[in-house]
This record gives C-alpha cells, sequence and structure tokens, in this order.
C-alpha cells in the first residue's frame, strides 16, 4: 500500500515538473517571437540597417508566417 502511495505522489511530482517546463517553453517561445517580429519591424522602417536576422531565422520566420 505504501508504494502505491509513492507511486501516485511520484506521479504527481512528474506531472507538475512537466507542467512547469512547459510554461518555461511557452514563455521562451514567446519571447523568441516576439524578438523575431522586434527585429522585422525595425528593419522595415529602417531598410539601409541590411538584414537584422540571421538568414536561418529569417528562413524560419518566413515559414512560421506562412503556416
Amino acid at each position: 500500500m505504501l508504494n502505491l502511495i509513492h507511486r501516485l505522489l511520484g506521479i504527481d511530482v512528474l506531472k507538475a515538473e512537466n507542467e512547469r517546463l512547459r510554461v518555461d517553453l511557452d514563455t521562451a517561445l514567446h519571447d523568441v517571437t516576439v524578438l523575431r517580429l522586434w527585429r522585422v519591424a525595425v528593419q522595415s522602417k529602417n531598410p539601409g540597417l541590411g538584414n537584422l536576422l540571421p538568414e536561418q531565422e529569417h528562413l524560419d520566420y518566413a515559414e512560421r508566417r506562412d503556416h
């Protein structure tokens, strides 16, 4: 019986940890998206600055926008 309780508590701990990691990941993805959008906005207002996005990020942004 004690083993079952420990297993159930362990599952709750894992669920809580996964939820925290999911929230951290969502927050990080949001921050990266905001930064990319800011760079695109700055670049569109100041074309003389050149491409502020590294080529790979530029492609990622274009692909994400198409979806």
